[in-house]
């Protein structure tokens, strides 16, 4: 029996991986199908306004499947969990697995390995692959707007974005391209000024350059010099070619750079103005990651206390009642193996720990926000974890 127990282990273990993979990526089609239904709107509106090519479209469509995945991974985790467990209890397996001398213990396993592969791959998602993917999206657009390929005008509405020039459009057809009512009023550094006004007019895409070309039909062109009031002239026009510079709007569009498109030594190294964003950004990173955990914990049977001030409804509504919910802070940590510290509220910066060490069945405490004195922790006996400090 001891010879040939690692083998069966091993192939217990496998089946119970290819249960939980095979619901986890039907689930994460699906999530991830639902998440980037509403992106959807975003691309078509830069493929219809740029004259994107086919691959554009698909680098589009690559840069915004990172973010997607954020998301839906975490609860691919989940849904292959509940399901894939829920499968095996619902055949009596787990039943059959107990008779032999397998415990649900021994389910944390395979469940273990899983929730773990999963974690690694959505913290190279969300670490590596999401700012990236954002920075190129950020490029891509930047690249199409200095191409003249993009210009989103509203029609009446004065356009003052270009440089000594203001636009005016009547109204636009569906994609842009065309106007009708047009106002163009101009001026040269030599003082003299010009009002251009025109039936209709026509984009006209020019690859490569940083202007934008307009093709203007039946209009005239009034020019006068406010300086000499005798120099007025007007002359008229069937059709016209007027280019706009966009050199101006492709450089600050390349300038919005958001944390969001930072790496974490930048994001660390973000002081000033910009710090508590940069902070809020870097642990929404590492939150991705850990859910895989949690949910998989979760779907496994694993018990949570929870206890928040504020927040307990909202909890309520997203984990169900899977979770355990307590009004009392002290009362969430009776009996639980160990303390994990989410929020920084007032009320936990400085708790009864005695009463803490009494209630916990291990006096294990983990700091998510380094609201502790580690020194202190370990001096009462507590066995300490926080965020860049180490342990105790």
């Amino acid at each position: 029996m001891l010879e040939w127990r690692p083998t069966r282990m091993r192939l217990i273990n496998r089946y119970i991986c290819r249960e939980l993979v095979s619901h986890a990526l039907l689930g994460l089609a699906v999530f991830t199908f639902v998440f980037f239904v509403p992106q959807l709107v975003r691309l078509m509106d830069l493929v219809v306004r740029h004259w994107s090519n086919a691959g554009e479209v698909l680098l589009l469509v690559a840069c915004t499947l990172p973010g997607v995945l954020s998301f839906s991974l975490p609860i691919a985790v989940l849904v292959g969990a509940l399901i894939g467990l829920g499968r095996l209890g619902a055949d009596s397996e787990i039943i059959a697995l107990n008779s032999l001398g397998v415990g649900r213990r021994h389910l944390l396993v395979p469940v273990g390995v899983f929730a773990l592969a999963a974690t690694l791959l959505t913290l190279g998602n969300t670490v590596w692959l999401v700012p990236r993917a954002l920075a190129e999206m950020n490029r891509l657009e930047s690249r199409l707007l200095s191409s003249q390929t993009s210009l989103d005008i509203e029609p009446r509405v004065f356009q003052e974005e270009f440089r000594h020039l203001i636009l005016y459009v009547e109204d636009s057809s569906a994609s842009g391209r065309r106007w009708r009512g047009v106002f163009l009023a101009r001026s040269t550094q030599d003082g003299e000024s010009s009002v251009t006004l025109s039936q209709n007019a026509v984009l006209v895409p020019r690859r490569g350059a940083d202007t934008l070309q307009i093709h203007l039909e039946n209009g005239a062109t009034h020019t006068y010099d406010p300086g000499d009031p005798k120099r007025y002239t007007v002359a008229t026009f069937a059709s016209s070619d007027l280019a706009l510079s966009l050199a101006g709007a492709a450089r600050r569009a390349a300038s919005e750079r958001t944390p969001t498109q930072e790496s974490i030594g930048q994001l660390l190294a973000t002081r000033g103005e910009g710090w508590r964003e940069a902070r809020v950004e870097l642990q929404r990173r590492f939150a991705f990651p850990v859910a895989c955990l949690v949910f998989a914990l979760l779907a496994a049977g694993a018990g949570v206390h929870a206890h928040d001030p504020a927040a307990l409804e909202q909890a309520r509504g997203l984990f169900g009642e899977r979770v355990c919910y307590f009004e009392q802070q002290y009362d969430a940590v009776e009996g639980a193996d160990a303390l994990v510290i989410v929020t920084e509220w007032l009320q936990f910066r400085n708790p009864d720990f005695p009463r803490i060490k009494g209630a916990l069945r291990r006096p294990i405490i983990v700091d998510g926000r380094n609201l502790y004195d580690p020194a202190k922790l370990r001096a009462l006996g507590f066995s300490y974890a926080s965020i860049g400090r180490g342990s105790v």
